[in-house]
């Protein structure tokens, strides 16, 4: 695993000479890596890394690697993009990858600056993204809303950190692994694990989104991996029908709305035009009496 290829750069010369506005910008609290961003050549860069004190180690090295070589398998809009791995005086062996300008779907969640049509259309990208992974034979693991970036122009989701994903090709990693609160049951235990335990972890993303995808998130969170959807296609199917439904609503209520109003404003013209006849009468009245007219009961 340690021969060169085509995506596998040579080492920098020196820390300094990569930029010289190179910033740390995030340390993992319990993972082990580090990351960096560089502004390159007018463009930024992301770089991520093992903490000073894991540099060198086999185990972490190899891990390192193998994030790599699954996130460089992937090309896909809703996917961070993997560039090379490549060595940095000073900071030893690197992940290259693309620069996210966007904030995490965690922040996005807490701020309350998510509204339905959004989170309809970050959860639509997320199935797409999750769906071609899949198709590659490729499980996420950590599927959370800190590992998914929106962007600040478009809002739009990309899935990040590939720590701890595995794949058909790669022995490594193949233990227990994930956040406990998205992980599904299969993958706490160390059960066999298939796409349908990052549609478990879904699931618990729409709970934090709010209680309008409850029927959904309710069969993506399933204890037993077969009673859930078996693919991120169809979560995005079901999540276009609540749509249409939720459209069809508020035509219906807007119906309801005008035609309420027609018969209000209808009453209301008919009580107007009666209130001015009243008033005609009563000064056509008024006005016979002061000609000395007797009213129609005196005639009689």
């Amino acid at each position: 695993m340690e021969s060169q290829s085509g995506f596998f750069s040579s080492p920098s010369e020196d820390f300094s000479s990569l930029s010289s506005s190179l910033e740390p910008v995030h340390t993992s609290g319990s993972g082990f890596t580090v990351l960096y961003r560089s502004r390159t050549g007018g463009r930024n860069r992301l770089y991520k890394c093992l903490k000073e004190e894991l540099a060198g180690d086999p185990l972490y090295e190899s891990l390192l690697r193998k994030e790599f070589e699954i996130g460089y398998m992937l090309n896909h809009p809703g996917i961070c993009e993997y560039y090379a791995f490549t060595e940095i005086l000073g900071l030893g062996r690197c992940i290259e990858m693309e620069w996210i300008d966007g904030k995490t779907l965690d922040q996005r969640i807490r701020e309350g600056s998510l509204g339905e049509k959004t989170s309809r259309k970050i959860l639509a990208e997320l199935c797409d993204a999750l769906s071609y992974m899949h198709r590659k034979q490729i499980i996420h693991r950590d599927l959370k809303p800190e590992n998914i970036m929106v962007t600040l122009n478009g809002d739009n989701a990309k899935i990040i950190d590939f720590g701890f994903s595995d794949s058909d090709s790669h022995l490594l990693g193949k233990t227990p692994a994930g956040t406990r609160a998205f992980a599904s049951p299969e993958l706490i235990s160390g059960g066999e694990i298939d796409s349908r335990t990052d549609i478990y972890s879904l699931g618990k993303i729409m709970e934090m989104m709010g209680g309008m995808f409850g029927s959904i998130a309710e069969k993506c969170t399933r204890q037993r991996k077969e009673d859930r959807y078996s693919s991120a296609s169809e979560i995005k199917e079901a999540l276009q029908k609540t749509g249409r439904k939720t459209w069809l609503f508020a035509i219906a209520a807007a119906l309801v709305l005008i035609v309420a109003g027609a018969i209000v404003w209808r009453q209301l013209s008919l009580r107007k035009a009666e209130k001015a006849v009243e008033k005609i009468f009563e000064e056509t009245r008024d006005m016979i009496i002061e000609a000395g007219f007797p009213e129609p009961s005196e005639q009689q």
